[in-house]
């Protein structure tokens, strides 16, 4: 709830604030400044909207083919739709297949970061991707959802 206030709020105390407390979770061990861990964050996050405005832009190109589309259901499988209708579901296909290849990627440069700032892993692991990722139905508004398997149970703390 801290962090989800804090988001909300551009006030840099509650910045610090939230990295006060994850360096008195991990015991003062971060090496990390609050200024570089928030550089991190405001750059992943813009590369997020970044990734949302591509996928905006995509999808009002479709705009000329939904317009020429006769929205009632029957008309959709209509003879004078069909084409219409493929090149649509082919175009969304194709921009949702890609967007998911680009959220597997975003979602790999935030595990990155999170190395950068916790340090190196204390064993092997595995991240996997459940949910949407894991369907291939990611999009820049979806939660990103996965597990880790570590090797040693003994490293959990970390993770």
């Amino acid at each position: 709830m801290f962090n989800s206030c804090a988001a909300r709020d551009d006030n840099s105390y509650w910045k610090r604030r939230a990295y006060e407390v994850q360096k008195h979770y991990w015991d003062g061990e971060i090496t990390f400044s609050d200024e570089d861990s928030v550089k991190v964050t405001d750059a992943l996050k813009e590369r997020l909207q970044g990734i949302r405005y591509y996928v905006g832009d995509k999808l009002g190109e479709l705009s000329p083919l939904i317009n020429r589309l006769d929205c009632e259901m029957e008309a959709l499988r209509s003879e004078s739709n069909e084409q219409t209708t493929e090149e649509f579901m082919s175009r969304v296909k194709s921009l949702s297949l890609g967007r998911n290849e680009g959220m597997v990627q975003f979602t790999a440069e935030i595990m990155e970061k999170a190395t950068t700032i916790c340090g190196s892993p204390p064993c092997q692991f595995s991240a996997v991707a459940i949910g949407s990722m894991a369907r291939g139905e990611t999009t820049p508004y979806s939660d990103l959802e996965f597990f880790f398997v570590i090797k040693n149970p003994d490293s959990v703390t970390y993770f």
